[in-house]
């Protein structure tokens, strides 16, 4: 190859570097655009978007207790199991207390009625009755709502909080949100209701843009559910989870040496790999060819009708299987032996009495004085508390 007089070839080579330098700088002085989006093609059980369970669980198994926990937990509801299969006495039907924290900037907008709407919904779906008739199990779980809070008072068990985190990162604010005022995990199911879960777990850089994905919600077994709405899929879905459920496609392979143990440690669910969905229940697709080494007599298709699924299928009716609603009632029995027989969801008194205040600031900062105006209907005496410390006896209170 001949060079043109004057321009040798290492000078090329340096004003390309050069070029490229200074391109890398640039590039790194302009910030690419930026949006959230969520799951095109089809629309699983969580809502059109992911579930960002395996993201948390990723996060809490960084930290060796909760390994040696979950660990522990496994264990007890495979030893749980076994002791039920000696002796189907030990069956029980079991009812949760549930709390819902409305997390919103207007959280009068989710109604009372449209709580106890999703909560009549998530019982029906876990007993294979009204809308979900012809589901393939009933749980023998269901759901009730708190009336008696921690402290022995009545409650509706609907809790709001005005606040800008109902819109939150995932990333950065998730501790926030589940600080909101949790109430005792061993005693109450807490869930928050919010409105948008941002992430940075999955996105993609295209034309210049970069696209996050937002999640439907998130769940760990008796840790708190979040949920992005009251849609009836994600509720199960995520309480499924919280129940110690994990999805069907568990680790996204075909391992199956041991059913117990391996995927989603049910050995009615096939093994499966895809997280695709949107499949006719009538033609479901068949990911993986190791089901027969857990027992079953043939190769079987997916299970697009599950709720731990994401296929959401055309013409299903989305339930839970025999071994799911096993593993729930023996992780309830195993883990969750202060709900069962709880009584917080009777009344503790017959009195109609609402407790309820309007601030004069919606978002307080330190340092504002801070108005409350009781609305609180059927009492003629008041106390106000902070952090469990009475401050007032008045039917109206100021703070600073």
């Amino acid at each position: 190859m001949n060079n043109r007089p004057g321009y040798p070839l290492s000078g090329l080579l340096l004003g390309c570097l050069l070029l490229l330098h200074s391109l890398q700088m640039h590039s790194q002085s302009i910030i690419p655009p930026y949006r959230d989006t969520v799951t095109a093609g089809y629309t699983p059980v969580t809502g059109g978007m992911p579930c960002g369970t395996d993201l948390f669980l990723a996060k809490l198994r960084k930290d060796p207790a909760f390994l040696s926990k979950e660990k522990a937990m496994n264990a007890a509801i495979l030893q749980r199991g076994l002791m039920a299969k000696a002796s189907r006495s030990m069956l029980a039907d079991y009812t949760l207390p549930v709390v819902f924290h409305i997390i919103n900037a207007n959280p009068s907008s989710i109604t009372d009625a449209a709580v106890l709407s999703a909560l009549q919904a998530m019982n029906e779906a876990f007993s294979a009755s009204g809308a979900f008739t012809g589901g393939r199990t009933d749980t023998r779980i269901q759901f009730c709502l708190a009336k008696t809070d921690p402290n022995g008072g009545l409650t509706s068990g609907i809790l709001r909080n005005k606040t800008y985190l109902g819109d939150y990162d995932f990333d950065m604010e998730g501790s926030d949100v589940t600080a909101l005022g949790r109430w005792d995990p061993s005693r109450y199911v807490n869930i928050w209701v919010v409105e948008d879960i941002k992430s940075e777990y999955m996105q993609t850089f295209e034309c210049g843009v970069w696209t996050r994905l937002k999640m439907g919600g998130y769940a760990s077994a008796g840790g708190d559910i979040v949920v992005a709405g009251l849609g009836t899929g994600v509720l199960c879905h995520e309480t499924g989870h919280y129940l110690s459920l994990l999805h069907t496609f568990a680790n996204q392979d075909c391992a199956n040496t041991d059913c117990n143990t391996s995927g989603d440690m049910v050995c009615d669910t096939p093994p499966e790999r895809t997280i695709t969905g949107g499949y006719p229940c009538g033609s479901p697709p068949n990911s993986c060819s190791s089901d027969t080494l857990s027992g079953f007599a043939t190769d079987v298709p997916d299970l697009p009708d599950n709720f731990m699924d994401y296929g959401n299928g055309v013409g299903c009716i989305l339930s839970f299987t025999e071994g799911q609603a096993d593993r729930m009632r023996n992780f309830i029995a195993s883990s969750l032996t202060g709900m069962i027989a709880s009584t917080v969801c009777t009344a503790p008194c017959t009195d109609p009495l609402t407790a309820s205040f309007t601030p004069d600031i919606d978002f307080p900062v330190i340092g504002d004085m801070l108005h409350l105006t009781n609305t609180s209907t059927g009492a003629s005496s008041y106390e106000w508390l902070v952090d469990g410390v009475v401050m007032a006896t008045s039917t109206n209170f100021t703070y600073t």
